[in-house]
């Protein structure tokens, strides 16, 4: 199952600036309460060890791409 990740609002992490339509793997996914939790894969100068949380508003998840309504 392929897992991609496609950014939906624009926002900045530290000095990673991500654009709507901007996509990526992503591993470890989890949907709770406070977010959705991944851990980013293929995002230059980031290491496969650094995890995100961030809301629906941010990040919209692709399966075998057809996106993933929560």
């Amino acid at each position: 199952m392929e897992i991609k990740v496609k950014v939906i609002s624009p926002l900045k992490i530290c000095h990673w600036q991500l654009e709507v339509g901007d996509e990526f793997g992503a591993v470890d996914w989890n949907i709770t309460k406070f977010g959705t939790f991944f851990r980013p894969l293929g995002v230059k100068g980031m290491s496969e060890g650094m995890s995100w949380v961030f809301t629906r508003k941010n990040f919209e998840i692709i399966l075998d791409g057809q996106p993933f309504l929560v």
